[in-house]
């Protein structure tokens, strides 16, 4: 996620005049990360015991790359890919860890990275740009924003339809 630089979420990714593939890969985990992070504070607002966690497979050697990153074809053909890149096993390791760790039951809200919880950039703990992502995603959506407002109002009363209530005994 390094590269993801400082974007507004109406950016250029969704524009066609300015479309860059890397551009729009980038954009696309910065907004899972972002996203990731509001939905587990509505989880947990909520009083819901389901957790939501970003895991980064850091770089897996499929085909996304061929398609992305036009230099990867290239340096897998001159370079040995097994020094730069995870198998796509690899890859899972992180998704699985996620899943299945004891010490991340109830844990919600982290960026894993190789197994291990690490900070994501600085950008993604913003929360008004969190809130920002999370609405424009609904409106995409065509579904209700539960989310209160900036100046702390309460979610309009169409939230128990979108998230439901907390589910007891849990």
């Amino acid at each position: 996620m390094g590269a993801l630089g400082r974007h507004s979420v109406p950016s250029c990714a969704f524009r066609s005049t300015c479309y860059s593939p890397h551009r729009a890969y980038a954009q696309s985990k910065l907004a899972l990360v972002l996203f990731t992070y509001h939905l587990q504070g509505l989880l947990a607002a909520r009083g819901h015991h389901v957790t939501a966690n970003v895991a980064d497979p850091g770089v897996v050697n499929t085909d996304l790359y061929r398609h992305v990153f036009w230099g990867t074809g290239l340096l897998r053909k001159l370079m040995m890919s097994w020094c730069f890149f995870k198998t796509p096993d690899e890859g899972a390791w992180t998704s699985v860890y996620a899943a299945v760790a004891p010490e991340l039951e109830g844990v919600g809200g982290r960026y894993l990275y190789n197994e291990r919880e690490t900070e994501s950039l600085a950008l993604t703990y913003d929360p008004e740009l969190q809130r920002q992502l999370w609405a424009r995603s609904c409106l995409m959506a065509g579904v209700p924003d539960v989310t209160p407002d900036a100046r702390g109002a309460q979610p309009a009363r169409h939230e128990d339809e979108a998230l439901g209530p907390a589910p007891a005994g849990l």
